[in-house]
């Protein structure tokens, strides 16, 4: 299983959707996101996202920091303008953009992924 090594206070990780939750809709947040339960439609973080593996992530998804995925992210569209880091176990597929990324063994990748310029 993947580690990362996580400074959420450095991230301004401080929005949470906890395990069994559901969001849908068109959601910005301010800070950085930890996402634990399952979120869809137009998603904006001005911050750092954190994808845990009971996290489901769909739609459209515009991500201002770093993206660490250790679930599911299904998008139609993500932007990430940091690094996309995609863990063991973690399953990511649809059209993503981003910085960088950083993929680890055993990660499920079906995505198209496109550096930003």
């Amino acid at each position: 299983m993947s580690t990362f090594e996580i400074d959420f206070q450095e991230k301004n990780v401080r929005a949470r959707v906890p395990s069994g939750s559901e969001l849908s809709g068109n959601n910005t947040f301010s800070t950085g996101l930890l996402l634990e339960g399952s979120a869809s439609g137009t998603l904006r973080v001005n911050g750092a996202m954190v994808l845990l593996q009971s996290g489901l992530l769909q739609g459209m998804v515009e991500i201002q920091g770093d993206a660490y995925v250790l679930g599911q992210m299904s998008v139609e569209k993500a932007v990430i303008h940091g690094v996309l880091h995609i863990g063991t176990g973690a399953s990511v597929s649809g059209f993503v953009q981003a910085r960088d990324f950083q993929l680890h063994a055993g990660a499920d990748v079906s995505a198209s992924l496109n550096r930003l310029s």
